[in-house]
Parts: structure tokens; C-alpha cells; sequence
């Protein structure tokens, strides 16, 4: 009887010993994993940094194309006006010109210009 609880006692400490083995690598294994979830941390800290100031990048892109566009549509106006302008002052100098054409056809000899 003595030996057979010897033998069962003998037989728990190395059951013991395993579990206690199978929870000193289980905590390992915590450990690690912790170490991993705080560095993930550390990444997406930084990424979302850095997407925030990309965001922030992009707004004032948008807002200097605004500005630039609104230059553009300035000057383009100024532009078209000066065109118009010119349109203007060519069509009543080609009138003009025409004009004395027709005059100088009906006469039959050139107008003189000094």
C-alpha cells in the first residue's frame, strides 16, 4: 500500500512538473505576444500620425489649386477681353481698308496716304 502511494504521489510531481512547464511556456508566449501588440500599437500610432498630416498635405493642395484656378479664370478673362478688344479694332480697321478699296475701284486710281 505504501509503495502504491508512493508511486501515485511520485507520478503527480511529474504531472505537476508538466503543467507547471506548459504554463512557464504559455507565459512566454504571453510575453511575446504582448511585446508584438505593443509594437502593432507603436505602428498604427505612427501611421495614423502620418495619415494625418497627409490629410492635412491634401487640404492645403485643394486650397491652393482653388487659389490657382481662380487665377487662371482671372487672367483667362482679362485675356478674352484683351481678344475682344483687338477683334474689334482689327474688324473696324479691315472696314476702314475695304472702304477705301471700294473708293479707289470706283475712282480707278489710288487715294493718296500723306
Amino acid at each position: 500500500m505504501w509503495t502504491k502511494l508512493v508511486t501515485k504521489v511520485n507520478g503527480l510531481g511529474g504531472r505537476v512538473k508538466k503543467v507547471e512547464e506548459n504554463c512557464s511556456t504559455t507565459a512566454s508566449e504571453v510575453k511575446s505576444l504582448t511585446a508584438n501588440v505593443a509594437e502593432y500599437r507603436r505602428d498604427v500610432q505612427e501611421v495614423t500620425g502620418k495619415i494625418g498630416r497627409i490629410d492635412k498635405g491634401l487640404e492645403d493642395l485643394h486650397e491652393e489649386i482653388q487659389q490657382g484656378n481662380i487665377a487662371l479664370g482671372s487672367q483667362l478673362s482679362e485675356v478674352s477681353r484683351a481678344l475682344t478688344k483687338m477683334d474689334k479694332d482689327i474688324t473696324g480697321r479691315l472696314i476702314a481698308v475695304e472702304v477705301l478699296a471700294k473708293i479707289e475701284q470706283k475712282l480707278g486710281k489710288p487715294i493718296p496716304t500723306d
